[in-house]
């Protein structure tokens, strides 16, 4: 920013039923590109950009005020705790983008690239956050483990409910769906870090006790 700045969104919605382009289908229902489109159109946005044997974390800010928060980094393996961390904070002007921090990737080169990844979040101190994640390979070379996913729905309020879901390894393109109603989920499609509690919220007409029973999770 200002090398590139601005989009043309192609395409929002269906027309009729078909297999399209489109980020929400003809009964209005969100799709995956929906949830990546608004994670990367985030009004803030932390982004990893290779430069030969060197990954710069940059942060986006497009509000007008200025931004400041806290920056976590962090290299994992799939299976297992995380290997290496870094922690710092990172302050960005008004309508502009600032790079952060860079990462020496000869630092890893002993590692399997396709069992390893780096993740980040940029924190503000008004709560938001801006996810990222790195990965040393395409995603059709990555050795994804089985997952074993454990879930909690809790009631917020009269139809508001939230889901708090957990894995023991790295876990791609979560989908959630509930069985037998429409749902739009605040966020779906996501991937989960091994050992961190994933929360997203949703509407439903449907009874506790049987909305338990029609929660239905998919991935990669």
């Amino acid at each position: 920013k200002f090398n590139t700045a601005g989009a043309i969104f192609w395409q929002l919605n269906d027309c009729w039923p078909v297999s399209s382009w489109a980020v929400i289908d003809s009964a209005l229902r969100p799709k995956a590109g929906y949830y990546f489109a608004k994670k990367f159109f985030a009004p803030v946005l932390l982004s990893f950009k290779r430069v030969e044997n060197s990954l710069e974390v940059w942060v986006a800010n497009d509000l007008l005020n200025y931004v400041s928060g806290k920056l976590d980094l962090n290299f994992f393996p799939f299976v297992g705790k995380k290997i290496w961390t870094k922690a710092l904070t990172v302050h960005v002007k008004s309508n502009s983008s600032s790079k952060a921090f860079e990462i020496d990737l000869s630092g890893f080169a002993k590692y399997d690239s396709a069992r390893h990844y780096f993740a980040g979040r940029f924190l503000t101190a008004d709560d938001f956050h801006s996810d990222q994640r790195y990965f040393l390979r395409e995603p059709k070379h990555l050795i994804l483990p089985k997952p074993k996913i454990s879930w909690k729905l809790t009631r917020v309020q009269e139809r508001l409910y939230k889901l708090s879901l957990q894995s023991n390894v790295f876990v791609k393109n979560v989908r959630v769906e509930i069985e037998n109603e429409e749902v739009v989920f605040d966020d779906n499609y996501f991937d989960v870090n091994a050992g961190e509690t994933k929360e997203i919220q949703f509407g439903s007409k449907q009874k506790p006790g049987l909305l338990r029973r029609s929660v239905r999770l998919r991935w990669l």
